[in-house]
């Protein structure tokens, strides 16, 4: 598809929408059963997971509003050190409905976190973000690297095993 203008609005069959994170709402709630999402943890279709319109459109909405609860949505970067998967693409889109940037960290083996900790500390430098999105299994890992950076004091953690759906209705 050609590049079009801030605002331009994409046709699809009968659909109609302008943003990405405007077509995954109207399909949420015209279509919320059907699959938005599949994936192949090991390649193979008989263990694809899948995610369904209204699921991603919820946990989407509930971690934009655990972003915008830490005031650093609108324009800011969000690191999401998670690893691939559903919940990752869910994080990435609740980057989107919160207007952050989103800034994928997709994070190494644990056996190898500490070879890499001097890039994925710079990472965070660079970036300048404030939020980490991860797991309750890589919390402490994050917590390790933002020990690292000049502004620790002031990172906040989102830890999506914590994040309740509830807050979509926020």
């Amino acid at each position: 598809m050609a590049t079009q203008c801030p605002g331009t609005t994409y046709k699809t069959g009968d659909d109609a929408f302008v943003s990405i994170i405007d077509g995954i709402r109207k399909k949420a709630l015209s279509h919320p059963d059907s699959p938005a999402l599949s994936f192949l943890p090991d390649g193979k279709a008989e263990n694809a997971e899948l995610c369904s319109y209204s699921r991603l459109d919820m946990r989407a909405r509930a971690i934009a509003a655990a972003i915008q609860a830490t005031g650093q949505g609108d324009g800011r970067p969000v690191l999401l050190m998670l690893p691939p998967g559903l919940e990752f693409i869910a994080a990435f889109f609740g980057c989107l409905y919160a207007r952050a940037i989103a800034v994928p960290m997709t994070p190494p083996g644990l056996a190898r976190m500490a070879r890499t900790f001097n890039r994925l500390a710079r990472i965070v430098e660079d970036s300048g973000s404030r939020v980490f999105i991860t797991s309750a299994r890589l919390r402490k890992a994050v917590e390790e690297l933002a020990e690292r950076v000049h502004f620790a004091d002031s990172i906040r953690i989102i830890c999506l095993d914590e994040t309740d759906d509830a807050l979509s209705r926020s």
